[in-house]
């Protein structure tokens, strides 16, 4: 396990009641906001000097302290995301009692496609194209696991820009096993999430549905102890989830995936938003050359 070194960081400091100039200095200055600034191409494609200005900053969380509080996040509901995964294969290993090899491997099949359909839910679907010879291209979909684990990173970012950031930075660890915090939609769709991705690892480990030279390489959760956080250099002291899917009903497959956005009817607002799951497939996935 790795060492916890921005958890309880700030544990003098009340962050909520600093002003957010202030709250912003000390941030950038511990690394874990950095800041950058946009600049926008005029379309004759000449580019004039800018000044760095408040109008075109964006802020963003350290990739490190992004891992970190995922880390701490998932030590914290390890046992509500292992109860959830024990769940499912103690009516797993029911349904595929006394059947045939060939039988339990599709309905292993109809499991991994319906948990990646309600953990993704996203209105995007995606293929990719491959130039086989001149004029011969091959069309597959995008891996399920190489989806979901784009979804995981845009996770990790999409907490990191919660309340629960601060949070963590104060040390308060009791506010994050409060049944508040847990029934929280941010945290519940994420142990909803983790549960149907460990649940697709194991699938795909016993069955084979995706080969591992479709995956990317994947990138280890920051794992946390309960060390010493940083020193505080010279910083004032300011002193009820959803119902399981019946194993017993059929899932339907999925149909065959398109380079498309397929608007979908709109649901209640989600803690992953389909524009920020569609900006970072674009940004992190599809901008890599293969």
């Amino acid at each position: 396990m790795g060492t916890m070194k921005y958890f309880g960081i700030f544990k003098k400091v009340d962050l909520n009641a600093l002003t957010e100039p202030k709250r912003k200095q000390l941030l950038v200055k511990k690394g874990i906001w950095e800041t950058r600034f946009r600049i926008n191409l005029p379309r004759d494609g000449k580019m004039s000097l800018v000044s760095a200005t408040a109008d075109n900053e964006v802020i963003y969380v350290s990739e490190i302290v992004q891992e970190e509080l995922y880390g701490f996040i998932l030590k914290t509901y390890q046992e509500e995301i292992a109860v959830n995964f024990q769940d499912f294969y103690y009516r797993f290993n029911g349904a595929i009692y006394g059947l045939e090899p060939g039988e339990i491997k599709k309905l292993a099949l109809l499991q991994f496609t319906f948990n990646f359909k309600k953990a993704f839910d996203l209105a995007v679907d995606f293929t990719r194209t491959e130039e086989r010879a001149p004029g011969i291209q091959k069309v597959e979909n995008m891996p399920k696991l190489e989806l979901m684990e784009a979804k995981q990173n845009a996770l990790k970012s999409n907490l990191a820009e919660s309340d629960k950031l601060l949070e963590f930075l104060m040390g308060h660890e009791a506010y994050f096993k409060s049944e508040a915090v847990l029934d929280s939609p941010i945290i519940s769709s994420l142990i909803d999430f983790e549960t149907a991705f460990r649940i697709l690892k194991a699938l795909n480990f016993e069955y084979n549905f995706e080969t591992p030279s479709k995956l990317t390489p994947e990138k280890p959760v920051v794992q946390v102890d309960e060390e010493k956080p940083l020193p505080e250099d010279n910083v004032p002291n300011v002193n009820a989830k959803e119902p399981k899917a019946d194993l017993t009903e059929e899932t339907p497959i999925p149909n065959d995936i398109t380079y498309e956005v397929n608007i979908k009817k709109p649901k209640a607002e989600p803690v992953f938003s389909d524009d920020d799951a569609l900006a970072y497939l674009m940004a992190k996935v599809f901008s890599k050359k293969r």
